[in-house]
């Protein structure tokens, strides 16, 4: 069972003319609760695992906004984070009539962070914005199950740059925005394991990678050429390496195989086209088509020397959709060309280590689907 309890209280304050605050604090508590009985058969095994969460979280922040002019925007704040996480488990394992140590999964983690935040915005005219921004995050840490061979994995926090600008043009047909970022992430949570669990089967295990940097960029464009005629789209280029994971190696004894992350494409993007047909009164049909593309992406893989990727791919989605007032009508189409493509694949050696039958996992994308979707706004 799962219960949560939180606690907000916000200020925001007018100080003037150019002047103005909001400042807070935040409490949070949760607690789990769970308990689970196991049996394998061929080995007369029975495992039950008892497993009790409690998390609390306290928060104070506040954020000044100043506006020098009207072309000028300034914010800047501050986050105080104090997070008191314990978790109490225990596995009691018998076979047959006989019962083995009971064995206790107790721990607890603590962390206390300061997270700034600055942003800078420019409003050179009505159609045109620019904007700088800096903070840091942070994400907390957690417990895995009690079977786990790994109880505990500590919080990931991250340094965040990002400069961008938006122009819309004065008839509202074209519009573009864009920015470039860098990131710097420290004890980053994101391999995601399979191990073998105490008393038998597998568990899934959350761990500490190691360091992360990552930069790139995005832009989003949408221009109407005609009336009835809107194309928009996005692409973004993510450059997300591992710079340092020796956190995950020594919790493991493992070596990493590449400094990708899992499943974190470098390229990703779409476009697509409406074209809207008025029939008379509110009555219209919409003609639309697009491509969804991700680019190669490292699969979920334990292997030491040799990365395991997946190829990227296109998929090509399509629509005919029906308006008559409030009601709506769509006959649609994902993947119409029949693309090929992983979904998620899971390489052998992390079956291996779990002590199951070497064999790569994979789960197989959508084929080609074809359906009728009725809505109705209100």
């Amino acid at each position: 069972k799962l219960r949560t309890k939180t606690v907000e209280a916000r200020l925001d304050t007018e100080l003037s003319s150019t002047f103005s605050s909001l400042v807070g604090l935040f409490y949070s508590r949760e607690t789990t609760g769970a308990t689970d009985t196991t049996r394998i058969v061929p080995a007369n095994l029975t495992r039950l695992t008892n497993n009790a969460t409690k998390a609390d979280t306290y928060a104070a922040f506040g954020t000044l906004f100043w506006k020098p002019s009207p072309a000028w925007e300034v914010a800047l704040g501050l986050r105080y984070d104090h997070e008191d996480r314990s978790a109490e488990g225990n596995v009691a394992i018998s076979v047959g009539p006989a019962n083995l140590p009971v064995t206790v999964t107790n721990a607890k983690l603590k962390s206390d962070q300061v997270e700034p935040r600055l942003s800078i915005t420019r409003h050179w005219t009505s159609q045109l914005m620019t904007y700088a921004s800096l903070a840091r995050g942070y994400r907390g840490g957690g417990f895995n199950a009690p079977t786990a061979p790994i109880r505990t994995y500590k919080g990931d926090s991250a340094w965040t740059y990002e400069v961008g600008s938006k122009y819309v043009s004065p008839d509202r047909v074209f519009s573009l925005s864009g920015d470039v970022f860098y990131n710097d992430y420290s004890n980053y949570i994101g391999l995601n394991s399979i191990a073998p669990a105490a008393g038998g089967g597998l568990v899934t295990v959350d761990l500490n990678s190691g360091d992360v940097e990552s930069y790139g960029a995005e832009l989003e464009a949408t221009v109407r050429p005609v009336r009835n005629w809107t194309i928009n789209g996005s692409v973004t280029y993510l450059h997300a390496r591992l710079t340092d994971s020796s956190p995950y190696t020594a919790v493991t004894g493992r070596l990493l195989s590449s400094d990708r992350l899992t499943f974190q494409p470098d390229f990703s993007g779409n476009i697509y086209s409406d074209y809207t047909i008025p029939l008379g009164g509110t009555d219209s049909v919409t003609l639309t088509g697009g491509v969804v593309a991700k680019g190669r992406r490292l699969a979920g893989t334990l292997n030491q020397t040799t990365p395991t990727f997946l190829k990227g791919y296109a998929l090509v989605n399509t629509a005919i959709t029906y308006r008559t007032g409030p009601l709506e009508v769509a006959v649609f189409a994902n993947n119409l060309l029949q693309k090929n493509y992983f979904d998620a694949y899971i390489e052998k050696t992390t079956l291996q280590l779990a002590g199951l039958p070497a064999s790569d996992l994979g789960i197989i994308g959508e084929r080609r689907r074809i359906g009728v979707r009725l809505g109705f706004r209100f």
